[in-house]
């Protein structure tokens, strides 16, 4: 693990795999900050996100199913788990943002009935989806930066306005993409694993027009 100022990176195998900004990524426990104890009885194997809303809510997602074989995003508030929604997606969830609105957003190796990923959004009531810029690309990562959906796959990372998609420009970035994340200030952030196993990972900043090497991690 290594750390710039406010930002946490950890790293595996000369790759970037998280950006730790304020909430704990992988398994559901909490810390005081002198030792960790379990988030309730979740009992699941493979949880691969979570994220917490502004109400203290914390969700889960990951490769886990229910016993009936569907996956699904769990929720904790505070005293008890519970699934969101009646969800039907086909395979794995890797990633769960929220926006400010209280709505959320999955994505992952999912598909729908023409074999294309997409990114499903929650509004409270019920889940729909909303696609993606390249239906060919598992979703591995993303987040809310300044108020647009941002998400991730392969060496692509593209933006949802709240009506349609939209691809970054990745010329500079000779990565793949393996996490996204977002400051206060809503700067967007991108760490991902060099090409060649070993060769090490990179973090930058999307400058609005391009990405902006933060340096790369060896």
């Amino acid at each position: 693990m290594k750390t710039f100022g406010w930002i946490r990176l950890i790293t595996f195998v000369g790759m970037v795999s998280s950006l730790i900004m304020g909430c704990s990524k992988d398994n559901s426990s909490t810390t005081s900050g002198s030792s960790w104890s379990v988030v309730g009885n979740l009992d699941v194997n493979g949880v691969s996100d979570m994220y917490a809303d502004k109400s203290g809510n914390l969700y889960a997602v990951g490769l886990f199913t229910d016993i009936s074989g569907k996956h699904y995003v769990a929720k904790w508030d505070g005293s008890t788990w519970s699934t969101v929604g009646n969800l039907n997606v086909n395979d794995a969830i890797f990633s769960i943002c929220g926006d400010s609105n209280g709505n959320l957003y999955i994505g992952g190796a999912f598909t729908d009935n023409n074999g294309k990923h997409y990114v499903a959004k929650w509004n409270g009531t019920s889940w729909t989806n909303i696609g993606s810029y390249d239906g060919n690309i598992t979703i591995n990562t993303m987040c809310m930066a300044g108020g647009i959906l941002y998400a991730g796959g392969a060496t692509d990372v593209y933006s949802w306005d709240g009506s349609g998609w939209a691809k970054l420009d990745m010329t500079n970035w000779d990565h793949w993409v393996n996490v996204l994340t977002a400051d206060a200030n809503g700067h967007l952030y991108v760490g991902g694993g060099a090409f060649t196993a070993g060769t090490g990972g990179a973090v930058a900043m999307w400058n609005g027009g391009g990405w902006t090497y933060i340096g790369d991690l060896n």
